[in-house]
Order: structure tokens, then sequence, then C-alpha cells
């Protein structure tokens, strides 16, 4: 497992298993048992989960897929895929919901893309070095952008 999400009814959970490829639904029965549900396909190595409360639905970080997969967290089937032009290494959903922040690093400096967790669209915001991390301000206004590996940071408004 490489990443989980908790479901706010604290019932359900998902758990990201990154060798398959696939998400894990957990349930909690009510006599205090666990339920372990059929694997869910999502793509390629699955590691970082996030809810959209817009909907229900919760957001895949896929490395190697250079995606995020949208899905329903009702029913666990896939609502949308979000195609990226680089493998994404980390991601924050902004507080109000509205927004998916996703790190790209890469060989050409890399970016920050801004995904509308509505439409999908995707704005990309470049770099002139690969960030690795992306944290952000409180009240989401503000996305510091991180390199690990160059010692720089970004603030982006």
């Amino acid at each position: 497992p490489t990443g989980a999400l908790m479901v706010p009814d604290g019932r359900t959970a998902f758990v990201a298993l990154r060798h398959t490829s696939k998400l894990r639904p957990v349930t909690w029965t009510k006599s205090g048992g666990i339920r372990l549900s059929d694997p869910i396909d999502t793509c390629d190595q699955p590691e970082e989960l996030a809810i959209l409360r817009r909907e229900r639905r919760g957001v895949v970080r896929c490395k190697r897929g250079r995606a995020l997969a949208i899905f329903d967290l009702e029913t666990g089937a896939r609502v949308h895929t979000v195609e990226l032009n680089a493998p994404a290494a980390d991601m924050v959903v902004t507080p109000d919901g509205e927004q998916i922040v996703v790190a790209l690093p890469s060989a050409q400096g890399g970016a920050v893309a801004l995904v509308d967790a509505e439409t999908f669209e995707v704005e990309i915001v470049p770099l002139t070095e690969p960030p690795t991390r992306v944290r952000l301000s409180v009240d989401g206004d503000s996305v510091l952008a991180l390199s690990d590996r160059s010692k720089v940071a970004w603030v982006l408004r």
C-alpha cells in the first residue's frame, strides 16, 4: 500500500496498491469486523489519495500513469481521468475543493498543474527546476512548490 483515504462517514476507506495498480475498498461493519471488497482498477502506480468533497469523489495521484484518476466514493467507479504531461510527484486539494494542485517534475524544469475539480481543465505553471512537493496556505490562496533536489521554493498565488 502507498496511500489510504478514509471517507468522512468513517465506515469506508480506500487503500492504493501500487504494484497492482488498484484501489482496495475496506469497510468497517456494525459488528466491528472489516470487509475487504474486490479491488478496483485505477491508473498506473497509484501513490496518493485525497477527497474531493464536492459530489463525494476521490482523486488518485498516479506516478507512472502520468494522470489523476477521479472516482466515486460510494461505488468506487472511475468518473474521469486527468492526463498530465509528466509523472505527478505530489498533490493537494484546496480547502474549498475547487482545485487539485499537482507537482510535475521533468527534465525541462517541471511545472505545477492546477486542475479545476469541476471541469477537470488543467492549467500548467512552468517552473525553472523540478518540483517534488506542493503545500497550501491555510486559506488555500497560496501554493508553495518545493524542489528537494535543487533546494528552491516558489510561492504561487
